[in-house]
């Protein structure tokens, strides 16, 4: 394999996280490449293989730009009801991830739409402005109306229609 020479100007993304992952060390790297697909894994070793020097004016560009798209204007919207529900299923025995799953609550507790009232209204707004207006009204119809109202405020005509 061949050595890259690293120019800050055209890194791509899999060589931005490559020199990051260089970067953090072999602990958090691990924990990281665990994540990952075999793909991804074997794209993110090849370019790490690739690199024996890391010039500081790349490193700080790679690394200030990972912090600035971790830190301006990112939310992340997740459920995390769902989310530990797939964690406990992946990771414990059926007996055991059930008798935790039960005392989370059973899905006939879900309430649709609850985890948006967790999200700014400007985000809820992207992301169901293209919708029919029915289905607006019966997303808003779940969230608690003072968010439902701040949505409904930022629709052009101010009734949630397209």
């Amino acid at each position: 394999m061949k050595e890259v020479t690293l120019d800050p100007e055209s890194l791509i993304g899999p060589q931005k996280a490559a020199i990051l992952l260089l970067a953090m060390g072999e602990e958090f790297s691990s924990r990281i490449i665990k994540k990952l697909d075999e793909d991804d894994i074997k794209k993110l070793g090849e370019y790490m293989s690739q690199i024996t020097f890391i010039p500081s004016d790349v490193l700080n560009r790679v690394v200030n730009e990972f912090i600035d798209k971790i830190t301006n204007d990112i939310n992340v919207a997740v459920s995390g009801k769902e989310f530990i529900k797939q964690i406990v299923s992946k990771t414990l025995d059926d007996e055991t991830a059930n008798e935790i799953l039960k005392l989370l609550g059973d899905k006939n507790n879900y309430i649709p739409f609850e985890d948006l009232n967790h999200i700014p209204a400007d985000q809820v707004y992207k992301l169901i402005k293209n919708e029919h207006p029915q289905t607006i009204a019966l997303i808003l119809s779940y969230i608690n109306q003072d968010k439902a109202a701040q949505i409904l405020r930022l629709f052009p005509d101010g009734s949630g229609s397209r």
